[in-house]
């Protein structure tokens, strides 16, 4: 007997797992190799189709013996198997023609079964029906506002077509028992209540589903934002990290040649003293041409990654600025034989960003230099009117409309044989002349001439404001001074010495800060120049220590780094660096910074 009940009990799980298996395999009929998003309108139609069919036959046979006439047997066959169809329809793949076919089946059986049951289908069930129903499942299926605006006029013209037949019983109803109406009437009240619910949980579930996937592209939004926002941290460390490295012995280099040019007069009467003077100027503007590329670089990952300094203003003397960025490119200007014509023009003093218009002032008048014509003539006119400082170079080489609409994009540049450009520098100045509230623009004929022009506003100050040094006063005398250099790159070491013993101070020279330090105790020289990064003691303790000491904190210190980050510089601001310094450096630059400190009115700077 126990024996009997198992197997019963198996073969009667056996046949509903079959069944199981059976019914999901209609439903997902056509959806293999689909997406998620792609399956589910077919699984929707599918499992329509197989439920509306299935009921259409239990109900419409019923309705049959309850009424045996043709008119309700026919359409209720025809009917079943259209929809059983459409499953069919979608295993072939054919996805169009079973939505289309299940709108157009819904159509058709409300219009004849809403005529031929006549009261036992109220015209407000079938108003339900065909808004709640059909509307709800065709605006779910179709995703266009034509198809859905098509898909909502047949749903009008349908219940419009219903209640006129009801009127006017243009297809006449089938005659009903009392009984077998409420029969009927119970069965299409419960079919259509069906029907309404599982659109309305189907519904339900799609708008679940799409505040889950819409919350999870959130979720990955914001992981991919945060991945690049690192990945951009990180290309910007590299650069930070690369420039350093890079810096260190380009300021060696760069050193070096700055010696070899001020020793010239040394090789005068050798033989080969024209080839050794144009060896070495091609040394110093390969370097000065380097360390430009290197700052270029770093300021457009600055911009980009929105890291760009706070604008400082102070006094300026545009005038001096001009001239400070023409004798910046002057050796350029003489390898190439041009020459530059300053226009004669009173400027004002102003106050503005000296780091930042000198950049602009030398990327406009460098990229002019290196890009016209050998042996011709570089104009620059500036002038103010209307409260803007209005700024022009002009040089002589051709430049198309079309190229001239893109010169300011990133990477765009003109090739020249003297110089390649990284296409960075215009686009940069762009940027700055932007961030100062002003515009750039190019002129060209496309023939013989090509200006750059901006303007910019300013706020003029008093020149009694400007400081000495901007104002082209020399550097003091530093004949009996004595300076110790702290610097663990012997050849940056020796550079700084020579370029010291130029000045007429004494160095004394040191690779390890700790030694230094012992010296500094006995001899309290004048000032101190020292690298930021050393691998015993850094700049920033070594700063600490000497700003603990009463004897020695009122010595000056120039902190020399390859870092030009905000954050270092603010780092060796608050330890109490006088200047810093960044590599690589001019002579003329190290010759400022040491007259920073040595002035009365001494303050921090930042050289560049």
């Amino acid at each position: 007997m126990e024996k009997w009940l198992f197997h019963n009990e198996s073969v009667s799980s056996l046949r509903k797992n079959v069944f199981a298996s059976f019914v999901k395999k209609l439903i997902s009929a056509g959806t293999v190799r689909l997406t998620e998003s792609e399956r589910r309108p077919i699984e929707s139609i599918n499992s329509l189709a197989l439920i509306t069919g299935t009921m259409v036959f239990v109900f419409g046979l019923t309705f049959y013996a309850l009424v045996p006439s043709n008119r309700i047997l026919y359409p209720v066959i025809l009917e079943g198997l259209a929809f059983f169809s459409l499953i069919l329809f979608n295993q072939v793949k054919w996805y169009q023609g079973a939505n289309i076919g299940m709108y157009v089946i819904h159509c058709f059986s409300a219009i004849y079964f809403g005529a031929t049951l006549g009261n036992a289908l109220p015209v407000e069930l079938v108003a339900a029906f065909l808004f709640v129903f059909l509307l709800g499942a065709s605006l779910r299926i179709y995703k266009s506002k034509r198809e859905r605006a098509v898909c909502a006029l047949i749903t009008v013209l349908l219940y419009l077509a219903v209640t006129a037949n009801h009127h006017y019983s243009i297809i006449p109803p089938v005659h009903f028992e009392p009984t077998a109406r409420l029969i009927i009437s119970f069965g299409c009240i419960f079919g259509m209540v069906v029907l309404m619910l599982f659109v309305t949980f189907a519904n339900m579930k799609e708008n679940d589903l799409v505040i889950k996937e819409k919350d999870q592209l959130l979720s990955e939004k914001e992981r991919l934002v945060e991945a690049l926002k690192n990945a951009d941290n990180n290309r910007t460390r590299f650069m930070w990290e690369i420039s350093h490295e890079l810096r260190t012995p380009l300021n060696a280099s760069l050193g070096n040649a700055q010696l070899l040019h001020l020793r010239k007069s040394q090789f005068v009467g050798l033989p080969e003293y024209e080839e050794i003077i144009s060896e070495i100027n091609q040394l110093h503007v390969a370097n000065c041409l380097t360390r430009d590329i290197i700052n270029s670089v770093l300021d457009k990952a600055k911009i980009e990654a929105g890291q760009m300094e706070e604008m400082v203003k102070q006094p300026l003397d545009l005038q001096g600025l001009i001239e400070q960025s023409v004798g910046m490119n002057v050796l350029v200007a003489n390898m190439r034989k041009v020459s530059i014509l300053i226009n004669e023009t009173t400027l004002p003093f102003i106050n503005g960003d000296k780091v930042v218009l000198l950049k602009i002032l030398n990327n406009l008048i460098s990229n002019a230099i290196k890009f016209t014509q050998t042996g011709s003539c570089i104009e620059i006119h500036a002038l103010v009117a209307d409260g803007q400082f209005i700024f022009s170079v002009t040089n002589q080489s051709t430049l198309t409309k079309e190229r001239a609409e893109k010169i300011f994009d990133p990477f765009v540049s003109e090739r020249h044989p003297f110089v390649d450009g990284t296409g960075l520098g215009l686009e940069i100045t762009r940027r700055l002349i932007g961030i100062l509230g002003g515009e750039i623009w190019v002129d060209t004929d496309e023939r013989e001439k090509t200006s750059f022009l901006f303007r910019i506003p300013y706020e003029a100050c008093p020149a009694s404001g400007v400081p000495a040094e901007d104002m082209g006063i020399g550097i003091l005398s530093l004949t009996g001074k004595e300076i110790v250099v702290i610097e663990d790159n012997i050849m940056n070491l020796s550079m700084l010495a020579k370029f010291i013993q130029k000045t007429g101070a004494t160095p004394f020279c040191f690779e390890d800060a700790e030694i230094a330090l012992s010296h500094i105790k006995a001899r309290k020289p004048d000032l101190i120049i020292s690298d930021a990064q050393m691998p015993v003691l850094s700049g920033r303790k070594m700063l600490s220590q000497l700003k603990a000491s009463p004897e020695l904190c009122l010595i000056p210190v120039i902190i020399v780094s390859g870092d030009l980050s905000g954050e270092s510089t603010e780092e060796m601001k608050k330890a109490g660096a006088n200047v810093y310094l960044t590599k690589p450096f001019i002579y003329k630059e190290l010759q400022k910074a040491i007259y920073c400190c040595l002035s009365e009115t001494a303050d921090f700077h930042i050289v560049t």
